[in-house]
């Protein structure tokens, strides 16, 4: 199997010229497990030269139901000044190999760029 384009459980949002926004689609296709990845090249000093951020959207099960693990994050916030999670996405085969090529292909992109 190779990566497909049009690729399958990915596809391009935004070109900002040295930077590009995907969507990512869980095979559960439930919208608010999708991920936003940005993939950006970058030229400068003490900067890595590829930087991907994942924006992703998180929710507790209703305030009744699961008021404890929101007073938890809470209290992560105040205190420490940062609250962990975590999120988990299920790709098929062709969705993962089409997500790791859009990274190659888009850093390829971005590098002639600039």
């Amino acid at each position: 199997m190779k990566a497909q384009t049009p690729a399958q459980g990915i596809s391009i949002d935004q070109d900002f010229g040295d930077a590009q926004v995907f969507n990512v689609e869980c095979e559960c296709s439930a919208d608010e497990h999708a991920v936003k990845m940005w993939i950006e090249v970058q030229r400068e000093k003490d900067i890595p030269d590829v930087e991907v951020s994942f924006y992703v959207t998180t929710w507790t099960r209703g305030f009744w139901k699961d008021w404890p693990a929101r007073l938890r994050a809470v209290w992560d916030i105040l205190i420490h000044g940062v609250h962990k999670q975590e999120h988990h996405m299920l790709l098929n085969k062709q969705s993962a190999l089409n997500f790791a090529g859009a990274i190659v292909n888009t850093v390829k992109e971005l590098e002639t760029k600039i």
